[in-house]
């Protein structure tokens, strides 16, 4: 019973071990998986914020930490005004925060297909048996004693490890925005809806960028001919509905 037991703990610690590095990805809004190699896929994000404007501030730089896949922007304020009496502003604050990490997924692996004659499993359960003859149910006294430490008769082996679930290497681009929008009443910012307003540039808008450039630039950077000066020209603002 113990030699049961200890064989039933080995096996389960090595599923175990077996499926900790393996799991199955589900993706959040935000997210994206990239089948390109690390460095180019971390190359691409940043060459994408830096195209947008958000790599040079007055005041502060963008943050990279290529080892950890992080990325920071510094904080970014524009507005809109709208011709009235009296003029209507709106004010807005853009940062991303980006994580680019490199992970392994489960291989999609088809279904086992019944082999053609065989009987399926439930039928061969549900098959009688043969009853126990007396002949078979004695045991044979002339039959020679198992050596000793041999497992006994009529006892099942325990079963083998199982094989290694194959994994395939992505790399996953996560991008939080936080986007502000000015409180003329209160004087303060309050958390705004980017969908809502459309202002700015969307999570979707820079994630689409980066695979762009992935297709298309083997070794991708950021071209200083597409760099927006956000001093000048601030993030796209020509979609905000009038208030």
């Amino acid at each position: 019973m113990t030699r049961k037991f200890l064989v039933s703990i080995l096996f389960a610690s090595v599923v175990l071990s077996a499926n900790s590095t393996v799991f199955a990805e589900k993706l959040k809004k935000g997210e994206k998986l990239f089948t390109e190699e690390y460095s180019r896929v971390f190359d691409a994000t940043v060459a994408v914020l830096t195209e947008k404007g958000f790599a040079d501030h007055p005041h502060k730089k963008m943050k990279l930490k290529k080892e950890k896949g992080r990325i920071k922007t510094p904080e970014w304020r524009y507005f809109k005004i709208w011709s009235a009496k009296p003029v209507i502003e709106k004010q807005y604050k853009d940062s991303y925060k980006v994580k680019v990490k490199e992970i392994e997924i489960e291989v999609p692996q088809p279904a086992a297909e019944e082999k053609e004659g065989e009987a399926p499993a439930a039928d061969a359960a549900a098959a009688p048996t043969p009853a126990a003859t007396p002949d078979a149910a004695a045991p044979d006294a002339t039959a020679p004693a198992a050596p000793e430490g041999a497992p006994a008769e009529g006892t099942v082996a325990a079963e083998a490890a199982p094989a290694p679930i194959p994994t395939i290497k992505k790399v996953k681009v996560s991008i939080k925005r936080k986007f502000l929008v000015h409180n003329d009443e209160t004087n303060k910012w309050d958390k705004g809806d980017p969908d809502k307003e459309k202002a700015g540039y969307s999570v979707e808008d820079l994630l689409k960028a980066i695979q762009e450039k992935l297709d298309k630039e083997p070794n991708p950077t950021a071209d200083p001919a597409k760099q927006v000066n956000l001093n000048i020209t601030p993030p796209p603002i020509d979609r905000v509905a009038r208030p």
